[in-house]
């Protein structure tokens, strides 16, 4: 073998280790990662042993740029939803202009705290993803002196907006923050009345509705109906696990249907697993919001947005419904 042969060996093994440290970088590896190859067609001529590795070593540049989009707002994020009513009769770039206008840029709030600013952009899979940011800080006591100093550091929350409906996800952990993401748009675009701009109602009937679609709870918390007697208000139950060391599912015992059963009873959160297992999240009806405990592609989220707005819509989770491009009427 020439020494040219031996260096573009050299040349591909050092591209393959830096695509591999890209996907290591994202969590990008395991079932999301071939159901992402899968979803984007990419063919592997050897998946045994990593698939990691075999991916890194067997994929062009394009094509991680795309598994990587797949993941760069997903992941184990948690999403809030909001409803901004009519936003969908704007355009991508009319909304990102607006954003762009009104909302401060990074350097205008330099030193501020918990004060969102606008990042980025980017249209992805038919979906506008605009990033946020803010600066936090964190507080730490020197076990020495007792002196206590404090620490600035960035966060970001990412706003999901379709062209279709009126939902909009933001992901991020803190609830307050998601909240001033979605001032921040409706505002740039003078929509932020307050019967405008809510949290959809995941309402009994959206419980109800929901429920038909979930394979399975492997844990929930019941709500009770309120008694003169009674001094508990909710009860938590947790899933065993089968012979194959799978988890149950909980409302396949006795006694969470029971409490179900009761009048007034209801689920007001738990972890769901949705399509054989392939989606599993955490679900908190009061707050509207839903967390992934793994890894999760971007088209995966995407569906199960789908899946919440269709059955908002069908148990009247929304306050007002849209009719045409320019009329609103409440329901």
């Amino acid at each position: 073998m020439g020494l040219v042969d031996d260096e573009s060996i050299f040349a591909e093994d050092e591209k393959a280790k830096a695509r591999a440290e890209k996907l290591d970088r994202f969590g990008i590896q395991g079932i999301p990662l071939e159901r992402c190859i899968e979803r984007l067609d990419i063919t592997l001529s050897d998946r045994g042993g990593n698939l990691q590795q075999k991916v890194a070593e067997q994929i062009n540049d394009d094509e991680l740029e795309k598994i990587l989009s797949e993941f760069r707002y997903g992941g184990k994020v948690t999403i809030n939803y909001h409803v901004i009513t009519g936003i969908s009769d704007f355009n991508f770039q009319e909304i990102t202009e607006a954003c762009n206008k009104q909302v401060p840029r990074m350097d205008e709030v330099e030193g501020e705290t918990r004060t969102v600013y606008i990042a980025e952009d980017e249209v992805y899979d038919g979906r506008l993803y605009l990033s946020f940011g803010y600066y936090d800080t964190t507080t730490s006591e020197d076990a020495a002196t007792g002196m206590t100093t404090s620490e600035f550091f960035q966060r970001r929350c990412v706003a999901v907006i379709r062209s279709d409906i009126d939902l909009l996800e933001v992901r991020a952990s803190d609830a307050k923050m998601a909240e001033k993401v979605i001032d921040a748009i409706a505002n740039s675009l003078s929509m932020g009345q307050e019967d405008n701009v809510y949290v959809p109602n995941f309402s009994s009937s959206f419980q109800r509705s929901f429920n038909d679609i979930v394979d399975k709870y492997t844990s929930l918390k019941v709500r009770l109906q309120e008694t003169e007697e009674s001094t508990v208000d909710t009860i938590s139950f947790t899933s065993g696990k089968d012979e194959s060391g799978e988890r149950k599912d909980v409302r396949e015992d006795d006694r969470v249907t029971k409490e179900l059963d009761e009048s007034g009873s209801e689920i007001t959160m738990g972890y769901v697993e949705l399509d054989d297992g392939s989606s599993a999240f955490h679900v908190n009806r009061k707050k509207g919001r839903i967390s992934f405990r793994r890894e999760e592609q971007e088209m995966k989220i995407s569906e199960i947005t789908e899946v919440i707005h269709n059955a908002l819509k069908e148990t009247k989770g929304y306050q007002q419904h849209k009719l045409n491009e320019s009329q609103f009427i409440p329901e």
